[in-house]
């Protein structure tokens, strides 16, 4: 196998390198073509409406699908077209909502998202059809042709990107914009002018030394090394004494961060980074690693309740309402955050009073107030009797109905 990893001069270009080129080159990209074009006119918010499609029929529009590339330009054969309107046409359209100013901008968001999806589908799948033309792009970006072995993993890396790229549209769709600092967009080139060079400074004294700059603490250690670092101290220290569901927090914030993100080296973490773990942590099931969602990583936990909302919009009550999964609270996703912050942000050099990616991304406090996880039920006197007046007091039901005894258990007593 051809060598890549030997010593690099200070020309060299990593695929890490490549694949961020790639990305900010997207995201200006796409910023430049969203501000071209005209204002949005109000319009009702895009909405989803399920209709039931039967097996032998949606088995003829698979097979069909599966026969042809995706860029084929083809028809529906007459009786498979107009079987597929008779069942569109089975189902009383609903009437649209009222318009909204962001009605517009909400459907592209969506659309940016369902195309996230299929490109994260498409790297499982390892499906590069969808990133094919990409190798010429990135010889563009660096200036320098691309290892023909690599092209495979350059393409596979790209897709990752591409979907990134998706989900950070989404976030400009709805309004959720980066710091113009770290806004590849913002760092596009308008102008050049001359600047005179610095005047001659006086030689230092001989006596007067200049300190060496302070490096970053661990900068290429990754994420998933740092945090079980911290929590194996954790476990140990007599100074700071911490409880094992603590522990168990910061275990999970650790698996869900390297899942979801990559375990990544603590440099490469910045608020980008955060940003997109909140925005798919989400999507996480409340339940997830419990009940149906035991032993499910946390993307097949949120694939799965995808699926199971979309099982229950079909199964649409009388009262015209469906049930859905749960997400996680903004309150847990900050606790995640908060573990994360105590394990990584000594490791990242930050200037003194600076605030972490982790901080930047929380959520505010009035958004988590806003948004319980759970609403308590409030005890009445019967239930006050019920508790107290029984042989024994044995605890509330569960966290979200505290006015309900627990379970009783027989005691003992003399007459």
């Amino acid at each position: 196998m051809t060598q890549f990893t030997a010593a690099a001069g200070a020309s060299a270009v990593s695929v890490a390198e490549v694949m961020t080129r790639l990305r900010d080159h997207l995201v200006a990209e796409a910023e430049i073509a969203r501000a071209g074009r005209p204002a949005d006119m109000p319009a009702p918010a895009p909405g989803f409406q399920p209709v039931p499609v039967p097996a032998a029929l949606g088995e003829a529009l698979a097979a069909f699908a599966e026969a042809h590339e995706p860029d084929d330009q083809v028809m529906l054969p007459p009786e498979l077209a107009a079987a597929t309107i008779a069942a569109l046409a089975a189902e009383p359209h609903r009437q649209p909502g009222r318009a909204r100013l962001d009605g517009v901008a909400t459907g592209r968001a969506a659309e940016a998202t369902g195309r996230a999806r299929v490109l994260d589908q498409a790297h499982r799948l390892n499906d590069q059809q969808g990133a094919a033309g990409v190798v010429p792009l990135l010889e563009q970006l660096v200036a320098a042709p691309m290892p023909a072995p690599l092209h495979s993993l350059l393409r596979r890396a790209a897709l990752q990107v591409m979907a990134e790229v998706e989900r950070e549209t989404a976030r400009r769709e709805r309004g959720s914009y980066p710091d113009r600092a770290v806004d590849p967009a913002m760092a596009l080139v308008v102008a050049s002018r001359e600047v005179p060079p610095p005047p001659a400074l006086a030689p230092p004294a001989a006596e007067a030394s200049t300190p060496p700059p302070v490096p970053l603490l661990e900068p290429g250690k990754p994420v998933s090394q740092l945090m079980t670092a911290w929590i194996d101290h954790s476990k140990t220290s007599r100074r700071d004494e911490t409880s094992e569901k603590t522990l168990l927090d910061r275990a999970v914030a650790r698996d869900l961060f390297v899942e979801i993100c990559g375990d990544l080296p603590i440099n490469e973490v910045t608020t980008a980074v955060c940003e997109d773990f909140v925005e798919q942590l989400m999507a996480v099931p409340a339940m997830h690693g419990r009940g149906v969602f035991a032993g499910l990583s946390a993307r097949e936990a949120l694939e799965l309740a995808d699926r199971m909302d979309q099982e229950a919009e079909l199964k649409r009550g009388a009262d015209g309402r469906a049930t859905t999964e749960r997400r996680l609270a903004k309150g847990t996703i900050n606790k995640h955050l908060s573990s994360l912050e105590g394990g990584l942000a000594k490791h990242m050099g930050l200037l003194a009073g600076a605030s972490s990616p982790f901080v930047q991304a929380r959520f505010a406090k009035k958004e988590v107030t806003a948004s319980p996880s759970f609403v308590r039920r409030m005890p009445n006197d019967g239930l006050m009797r019920g508790m107290f007046h029984g042989p024994l007091f044995t605890g509330h039901d569960d966290s979200a109905n505290r006015g309900a005894p627990g379970r009783p258990r027989a005691v003992a007593c003399m007459c």
